[in-house]
């Protein structure tokens, strides 16, 4: 933002420091990896107008040279021979059918995938990201995670000797630590080949060095074009995805089928859950200390309908109804989903039953991927409820709220939570809402959250599982507590 670099270059000037910046990409100075970063060079008293190091690789070079492709980069270390494992997990499998150069955007329905486990932007790039051996790969980071690339083209994760190439650090350097904590100190780096071309255009330009008189320089008013090249890769990827778009029309718009497109999709279960918790099934029902749920589904023509009752009850508390902007894997264009209880506080069994009946009737493993993740949702459908006004106003404000997106995409005052819930302890509200499956987050669980602030993340619940990394940090007395 301006402000915060107006900051940051009047804080520099203070110390009689001028600022001269601009973003370079590692691949153009031989690094076999595209990674954009704003570099800084401050000059004292500016004496001089210092200038960048022009790209030595790349369409920007001098000499048109090719980018050092990750192929290149590991061509003597990688044994031909290698028998690769299945990497396993839950997306184990779909590491190997993902082409190299791809990520989990091949599983969506956009891309054409005949059975999409994904929604359009709803993970990160780089989750399910498998290198192309013939093109620099995309940003390393510091945190891949279990599914988060670069995956080798294999379908293994790369070595540690193998993502020291890929930053371009000498094979003779050695980086402690176990392959968790050694790719993460290589992935926070700075590209050596990149910090070398940089000290090379500081020492000529600064400190008068002849031996890198001969130094390429841009000028400043000299454009590099790896903006226009992702431009060129967005457009490839739309023109793809609106190809498949419209193969998709033709066969929804057949003028020669006159059917209805739900005519023989039914399906339907009769199931009985019990909870230990309100976020913990069990088998027994000796152990159900919170409750027995009975859960009935029927797909027909297109909408599916889920009932689901605790203990037997026949008071309605809540309606879910999920509108879908288009038939999902051509079953079905709405859920409704009624749940019969004593508190509203049962929501998440009801969103349990709607994950359960996209998982029982589609490839996706739960209505996540048809909403995207929270930093950048991509929600194929519109959420209404229905409360029938007699259990907890409180929660039914809250559920309320959070059905409409537009209130998750910002930050809140917690006062907005003293005041729905009627106390002035927000924070007893925010671990018993986190106890019960919402992604909801203030500053005790992530310091980027201003104090007095809070953000739910879903309009829908999620496992005790999904939110295990959220870790509660008592302001007071700075530690964590479970």
């Amino acid at each position: 933002k301006k402000k915060d670099w107006d900051i940051i270059r009047n804080s520099f000037q203070e110390l009689g420091y001028e600022i001269h910046f601009r973003i370079l990409d590692a691949a153009d100075y031989g690094v076999p990896q595209h990674r954009e970063r704003l570099i800084m060079v401050g000059v004292k008293n500016n004496y001089v107008d210092f200038k960048f190091p022009r790209p030595i690789y790349g369409p920007d070079s001098l000499s048109k040279q090719s980018y050092v492709t990750a192929g290149d980069a590991i061509k003597d270390i990688d044994d031909p021979n290698e028998e690769v494992p299945e990497y396993g997990g839950k997306y184990g499998k779909l590491i190997e059918e993902v082409p190299p150069g791809m990520n989990y955007l091949h599983f969506t329905e956009k891309m054409g995938h005949p059975e999409p486990k994904f929604a359009w932007r709803s993970r990160f790039s780089n989750f399910l990201y498998k290198a192309d051996p013939s093109n620099p790969i995309k940003t390393l980071v510091a945190s891949q995670g279990r599914y988060g690339g670069p995956f080798h083209w294999k379908g293994r994760k790369f070595s540690i000797n193998e993502l020291k190439r890929l930053q371009s650090f000498p094979d003779a350097y050695h980086i402690e630590g176990s392959w968790n904590h050694a790719s993460k100190q290589i992935g926070n780096s700075v590209p050596p080949k990149l910090a070398e071309a940089i000290a090379q255009s500081i020492m000529h330009q600064l400190f008068d060095s002849n031996k890198f008189k001969n130094i390429d320089l841009l000028n400043k008013d000299d454009h590099l074009s790896f903006d226009k090249r992702k431009g060129e890769k967005a457009k490839r990827t739309r023109k793809k995805t609106k190809e498949n778009a419209g193969v998709e029309q033709l066969n929804l718009f057949n003028m020669n089928d006159v059917s209805d497109p739900f005519d023989n999709v039914k399906h339907s279960f009769n199931l009985e859950w019990y909870y230990s918790t309100v976020r913990k099934q069990t088998n027994q029902y000796l152990q159900s200390n919170y409750g027995h749920f009975n859960v009935i589904g029927t797909l027909n023509n297109g909408i599916y309908e889920l009932q689901v009752k605790k203990n037997k009850s026949q008071d309605v508390s809540l309606i879910l109804n999920l509108d879908f902007h288009k038939p999902i894997a051509k079953k079905f264009v709405k859920i409704k989903c009624t749940l019969s209880s004593d508190t509203l506080w049962d929501v998440p069994i009801a969103w349990d039953a709607i994950n359960y009946a996209i998982k029982e009737t589609t490839s996706y493993d739960s209505i996540e991927p048809l909403y995207g993740h929270f930093t950048e949702p991509y929600p194929m459908f519109d959420l209404s409820i229905e409360t029938n006004g007699i259990y907890e106003k409180d929660m039914a404000e809250f559920l309320q709220k959070i059905s409409n997106f537009s209130n998750l995409k910002k930050l809140h005052p917690v006062n907005e939570i003293r005041k729905i819930f009627g106390t002035n302890n927000h924070l007893d509200v925010i671990k018993k809402l986190l106890m019960h499956g919402f992604d909801i987050r203030v500053h005790q669980t992530n310091k980027t959250i201003p104090l007095d602030f809070y953000k739910c993340c879903y309009p829908f619940t999620t496992s005790l599982d999904s939110l295990k990394f959220i870790k509660w940090i008592d302001i007071e007395n700075q530690r964590k507590v479970n």
